[in-house]
């Protein structure tokens, strides 16, 4: 996921994946954190506003919303 040119690389800059290629050296818990706080900004700030503007998840909220009713039992 954070080499170059792997089949699913995720976005992530140069100094982190650095950072991570230091870090696995002696594996932690904490060794992917920074990584995974770059991924969560970038969806965040990128990703996520760009989805909930898409055509596609406009057409979703377009749709009637099922609601189901509790049954009496």
């Amino acid at each position: 996921f954070i080499e170059k040119e792997a089949p699913k690389e995720i976005n992530i800059d140069f100094q982190t994946k650095t950072l991570i290629a230091q870090n696995i050296q002696e594996a932690t818990s904490g060794c992917f954190t920074t990584a995974q706080k770059r991924v969560y900004s970038l969806m965040e700030n990128n990703s996520y506003p760009r989805f909930l503007e898409s055509e596609f998840y406009q057409d979703l909220c377009k749709k009637p919303q099922i609601t189901t009713e509790p049954h009496a039992t």
